[in-house]
């Protein structure tokens, strides 16, 4: 449920960022430090390698 939240807010911010602005490889990166930070943040409660 937190990992769906978490790809969610990441589109989320990829979609305005496109709108916005209008740089896709600029909203990819946005998306991909989204993603690195809120893995970052939640530490063991998500684990997308299945260890």
């Amino acid at each position: 449920m937190i990992l769906i939240l978490i790809i969610g807010m990441a589109a989320f911010l990829y979609a305005l960022y496109r709108i916005v602005i209008g740089d896709e490889w600029g909203g990819i990166g946005i998306m991909l430090c989204t993603l690195w930070i809120a893995r970052a943040l939640a530490g063991p409660l998500i684990d997308i390698g299945g260890r």
